[in-house]
């Protein structure tokens, strides 16, 4: 075996944790037991988790940096995080068995359920959150910097290969579906099952970067908490510019994904509406989506084995990719004006041009790929040379509050723009689409402008790439002055 080989086998070893948390956030769980309300999905998506990632990741992050144990600083919460996810996936698995067994009806739930609910789904935010940020920034303490990007790649490999996983097996469970009619109950069960296998995925994966990740223990007095708390303020205070560039990179990056994925979520939602008003006889839009869904895996993880094999990553690449996923962006801008503003648009939605759209849909989602994984690889693998090493958990956690950020931004931005239609008690048809026609154009224009931001900053990736002058004893030098102050 050779030295590149037993490298790649041990990277897959340390990130495997990622393998769990990404089944675990791959399978739409609740919107499938439960059909939550537009409002109330959105109250999750937007508020609940944001909220709880952006506090677990920086508390977290930086109490792993503070503490220290005979099993080291980061792997005792590995094992604080596993217990929390298993907590809250036994209390949701309960709760989901119950809905299956006696659903309530549409958008109606007891308080009683409402409340079990929503413990389970913040305990699996607390939980998950706690692995994310403390599996990433073992990495950052373990591995050198000249293998940090191979590292990311597989750290994103292995969410691919999870996420792949499932949407295969709805893959099957869909066709299955438009072929015999397999019914709701039948899905929701699968879901349950496949959610309940988590119980067994997640700790186990853990437990593999838990005995691989083996930090050493070093003896030492800890530092008092007031003291280490006064050192993270002094090292977020004297960030330097590198560091802000890399994050506005992730930033504006993760914000152009999101408005990205929601023109094209709408889309398919319209697809949807007009198939079933319709009657067309062809693929479902719904097949259609998942498809495109293991499209943008696979393409994603030809880009991570493809770039395994470079020894160096060419900075220009993510301003390039960037740029022509702006232009790619133009595809749903347009496809939205020949579906809302052509005036013989109802002509045109017939089943062979309904198939053709959601085809170029599935094909050109490949640029994204690509983009997206550049994101989630580039701007953590340089981490390591632009802060210092004692407070790795606290970037690690600012950087994942980036995409948090994000996130939350933009799924606020489209609960404004959908919520007209969405909020209404009726079945959304057609005309609901045609009343509100500017709504997807205007945000795939947002999504076109947000990539050619990220296209231009990425250009100053460069100036990350060579900077090689972090001090690591900074944070330390800050801590011994200010106990000499005291």
């Amino acid at each position: 075996m050779g030295e590149y080989t037993r490298l790649i086998f041990l990277l897959v070893l340390l990130n495997a944790s990622e393998f769990g948390i990404e089944y675990l956030y791959a399978i739409p769980y609740a919107a499938t037991i439960f059909k939550l309300p537009f409002y109330l999905s959105t109250i999750i998506s937007v508020f609940i988790g944001p909220v709880i990632g952006i506090i677990v990741q920086l508390v977290i992050g930086s109490c792993s940096d503070w503490f220290n144990s005979r099993w080291g600083k980061r792997r005792p919460f590995l094992l604080l995080g596993n217990l929390i996810v298993i907590i809250s996936i036994g209390i949701q698995v309960i709760s989901g068995i119950v809905e299956v067994v006696s659903p309530s009806k549409e958008n109606d739930f007891s308080t009683f359920q409402f409340i079990f609910l929503m413990i389970g789904l913040c305990l699996l935010y607390v939980g998950t959150n706690i692995l994310q940020v403390v599996s990433r920034t073992l990495v950052l303490d373990i591995i050198p910097i000249e293998h940090q990007h191979p590292c990311a790649l597989m750290f994103i490999a292995l969410s691919l290969f999870a996420r792949l996983i499932i949407h295969i097996t709805f893959l099957i469970i869909e066709s299955i579906d438009y072929t015999s009619g397999i019914g709701v109950k039948v899905r929701s069960i699968t879901v349950l099952v496949l959610y309940s296998l988590a119980i067994f995925i997640v700790p186990l994966t853990s437990t593999i970067t838990f005995f691989t990740a083996t930090e050493s223990f070093i003896p030492a007095d800890r530092v008092p908490l007031f003291i280490f708390i006064k050192s993270c303020l002094k090292s977020i205070l004297a960030i330097n510019r590198y560091t802000v560039c890399n994050w506005l990179i992730l930033l504006f990056g993760w914000m152009s994904f999101v408005a990205f994925d929601s023109c094209n979520t709408e889309l398919f939602h319209f697809y949807s509406v007009v198939f079933y008003e319709k009657s067309l006889n062809i693929i479902t839009p719904d097949i259609m989506s998942r498809i495109q869904s293991i499209i943008f895996a696979f393409a994603q993880l030809g880009y991570c084995i493809y770039m395994l094999t470079k020894k160096q990553y060419p900075w220009y690449m993510m301003s390039i990719s960037n740029a022509i996923t702006s232009l790619i962006s133009f595809l749903p801008l347009t496809l939205s004006s020949i579906c809302f503003y052509s005036s013989i648009r109802i002509e045109l939605l017939n089943s062979s041009n309904l198939l053709l759209m959601m085809s170029l849909s599935c094909i050109f989602i490949i640029p994204v790929a690509f983009s997206s994984a550049q994101l989630l690889s580039i701007p953590f693998a340089l981490l390591k040379n632009i802060v210092p090493s004692s407070h790795f958990g606290l970037f690690v956690g600012i950087f994942n509050c980036g995409i948090i950020f994000a996130q939350q931004l933009l799924y606020g931005l489209n609960y404004a723009f959908f919520e007209s239609y969405y909020s209404s008690q009726h079945t959304i048809t057609m005309n609901d689409f045609f009343k509100h026609k500017d709504l997807i154009p205007i945000f795939c224009c947002i999504a076109i402008l947000l990539y050619l931001i990220t296209s231009i900053a990425a250009y100053f990736i460069r100036w990350v790439y060579n900077y090689h002058d972090i001090k690591d004893g900074f944070i330390e030098n800050t801590m011994s002055s200010s106990e000499s102050e005291n």
